[in-house]
């Protein structure tokens, strides 16, 4: 937490390192899991200040940070005095904590609209499997083994299926899903998970220019914080030149 603050973590703990040593000779390191310490009224000040600026933040618990903040109120300290040295002001420091607080909450509520997304314009194929909704693939062994076969390399590892409207092409991402969740695939496979992504349902109403990359970006933001996953693009052609104006030619 000092050391995002932009403190120096190893002058300040020589200080206080040395601070034991010759103002509390009867604490050493070597002791100091042995030793216990005696609550003091500074330490009661510091623990209830904490806690106020919990409550009043509307939060459950008290975190290093708020211990930190309540530190630098007690100026008649030698905690208040190893801070100043820092050159960590209490405006400041609130500052920083408050961005930190804006990050964190930035990062949630990305998070919450990337499960969203993968929600809306996903299929877990996997579940499809589990309700009987995918039948096995009949005839496509060989193509399935070639995929299971290119997804196996550590380089190079994206598949696209080519081929005419109707011939099958989904019906053999089904079938992917349908062999892993029937333990029929090699090993490395066994674990992962296949969705659907539905790019006409990504392109619905993302008439405005960036409206199609951000659901896109959404979706693989969740897919990868998910894991092992495997995305199936259906009418994968349709992304070229989706976004700019709602169009959904494949020139």
């Amino acid at each position: 937490m000092i050391k995002g603050f932009g403190a120096d973590v190893d002058d300040l703990k020589t200080e206080v390192e040395n601070y034991l040593k010759t103002k509390l000779k009867t604490i050493t390191l070597e002791n100091i899991s042995k030793y216990k310490p005696k609550k003091t009224t500074s330490v009661e000040r510091i623990l209830n200040r904490a806690f106020t600026q919990v409550l009043f933040s509307g939060r459950s618990h008290i975190d290093i940070s708020d211990v930190f903040l309540s530190m630098m109120s007690e100026k008649k300290s030698w905690a208040y005095y190893f801070i100043m040295k820092t050159e960590i002001s209490k405006d400041k420091f609130q500052d920083y904590l408050h961005a930190e607080m804006e990050s964190l909450y930035e990062d949630e509520v990305d998070q919450s609209a990337a499960k969203r997304a993968l929600g809306l314009y996903t299929t877990n194929l996997n579940n499809e499997v589990k309700k009987e909704r995918i039948d096995p693939v009949i005839g496509r062994v060989e193509e399935l083994n070639s995929i299971a076969l290119s997804l196996g390399r550590r380089t190079k590892n994206n598949v696209i299926l080519v081929g005419d409207p109707g011939v099958g092409k989904t019906a053999i991402a089904e079938g992917l899903a349908f062999n892993i969740e029937k333990n029929t695939c090699p090993d490395f496979l066994k674990e992962y998970k296949v969705y659907n992504l539905d790019i006409g349902g990504m392109l619905a109403g993302s008439k405005y220019r960036g409206d199609f990359e951000e659901r896109f970006k959404l979706v693989l933001s969740a897919l990868k914080k998910k894991g092992k996953t495997i995305c199936f693009i259906d009418e994968a052609h349709n992304i070229s030149g989706a976004g700019a104006g709602g169009t959904t030619n494949s020139n």
